[in-house]
């Protein structure tokens, strides 16, 4: 039977939950950082080829409706397929449209369509905004906890 009192075991328990989203904020925030990085620096340093669409993907579910956008395009004797980062629903690119990817030199099967269409908002953007809202929520957990362990004692 519960008296309507926290124990002490009750505050350490939703302590734990509390760093576990404080935990994935920080993984969050850590692979949008990544990504956003790498971007950054492919196109500030990264080798330039020209790619052609051969494949477009209507991908349809009870979440999505997106385009997926397959380019191929060579380098160093070597055929590399990538596709769109940024998942939308306009028909940007035409079957057999030649495009401009750019890559870094040792890590060419992470390339990117270079379009400046393609700088909505990636994936990355979604950990972004998912690991800021886990870090807020947690903060405010972590204060109305505080403040009722304090009122407790």
């Amino acid at each position: 039977m519960s008296t309507g009192k926290q124990s002490q075991n009750d505050h350490y328990g939703k302590m734990a939950a509390i760093y576990f989203l404080f935990l994935l904020a920080i993984v969050a925030l850590g692979i949008a950082s990544f990504s956003i990085y790498d971007r950054r620096r492919i196109r500030q340093i990264g080798i330039s080829e020209i790619g052609t669409v051969y494949k477009i993907e209507h991908i349809t579910n009870t979440d999505t409706d997106v385009l997926v956008f397959n380019v191929k395009f060579a380098y160093a004797g070597y055929d590399y397929n990538i596709h769109n980062d940024n998942m939308t629903i306009d028909n940007r690119y035409r079957l057999h449209e030649k495009l401009k990817v750019m890559f870094l030199k040792d890590f060419p099967e992470k390339a990117i369509i270079d379009d400046p269409r393609e700088n909505g908002v990636p994936g990355h953007a979604i950990f972004l905004i998912i690991g800021f809202a886990l870090l807020a929520f947690a903060i405010y957990l972590m204060r109305a906890e505080n403040k009722l362990a304090v009122q407790i004692r």
